[in-house]
């Protein structure tokens, strides 16, 4: 290794490895014609599903910690009875907004009856999508990085002893 790729590689790993500092994806990812957006921008978001009949199903049966459905209080297996003072119907959650709230009334898992107000937020999940995918053409130095980028596994595996 160059002398000036070891202190990169010590100080990516001293920073992003051992320490707590999150690399700008955005940035790196651009150089390679690969775009980091928002999955679903503008639209509402809770954190769970909830399906027709009201029961609410956290991802992998685990309210994250943070979401919407989290700090109203929700439960993986919990059913809404009531939104905004009427009998629970999924239609009284569509083309919601980020910042409505309602009101709702729950039945807890172990049969306990609870009230509380879900806040909707931003969905804040993020996808990665290459540049040809909307359309736009790759300049000449994305071209070049990716195939360097790329073709680095290949070179590593040509540069092992006994190939």
């Amino acid at each position: 290794m160059i002398d000036g790729e070891q202190v990169n590689a010590d100080d990516f790993f001293s920073r992003y490895v051992e320490g707590r500092e999150v690399p700008d994806f955005r940035g790196l990812l651009a150089r390679a014609g690969v775009t980091v957006r928002k999955r679903n921008p503008g639209e509402a978001w809770t954190g769970a599903s909830i399906d027709a009949s009201g029961k609410v199903i956290a991802l992998r049966g685990l309210m994250a910690w943070g979401t919407p459905a989290f700090d109203a209080g929700l439960e993986h297996d919990d059913v809404l009875t009531s939104i905004d003072g009427k009998p629970f119907n999924a239609a009284a959650l569509k083309n919601r907004k980020p910042g409505d709230k309602v009101t709702f009334e729950v039945r807890h898992v172990g049969g306990a009856i609870g009230t509380g107000v879900l806040t909707f937020s931003e969905d804040p999940t993020e996808q990665a999508v290459l540049a040809e995918a909307p359309g736009i053409s790759l300049s000449p130095e994305q071209k070049a990085f990716r195939a360097a980028w790329l073709g680095s596994k290949q070179r590593a595996a040509e540069s092992r002893p006994g190939r």
